[in-house]
């Protein structure tokens, strides 16, 4: 049997929240996201997302490379401090067919972070802006 679909993505930083949770088997879903700021505040439970636009933002996804990002993106001894009230952030990941993709990590991203992010904002009609 194959375990549940996951989307799961939490950025914090002062002031700013993005929580996204997505998780679909044969016979539930679970589907929760909120985004909050200083300007806005949108919540919504029970996202409903056709067929088509899960196997799209999949599709995306795996274009992106997301499966080759590190697990961890923190700074390293040489580095310099990263800010105290910077940008946190965690994504795990199960694709249809079961792969697992786990990363987080504090004021450093990904190369292709913000194209993640726009991947989240089509698929959930969200505006979570560029970090």
């Amino acid at each position: 049997m194959l375990k549940p679909t996951v989307i799961y993505y939490r950025g914090i930083s002062y002031g700013l929240q993005h929580y996204f949770y997505y998780k679909k088997n044969k016979n539930s879903l679970i589907s929760t996201y909120s985004v909050l700021d200083f300007d806005s505040e949108e919540d919504l439970d029970n996202v409903s997302l056709s067929d088509e636009k899960l196997a799209e933002y999949w599709k995306n996804i795996d274009n992106l490379n997301i499966k080759n990002w590190k697990k961890d993106y923190f700074y390293g001894e040489d580095e310099p401090e990263p800010l105290t009230d910077g940008y946190s952030w965690e994504l795990r990941l199960r694709n249809p067919d079961g792969k697992v993709i786990i990363s987080k990590g504090y004021e450093k991203f990904p190369r292709n972070f913000n194209k993640f992010i726009k991947e989240l904002n089509k698929l959930f009609k969200t505006n979570i802006k560029k970090i």
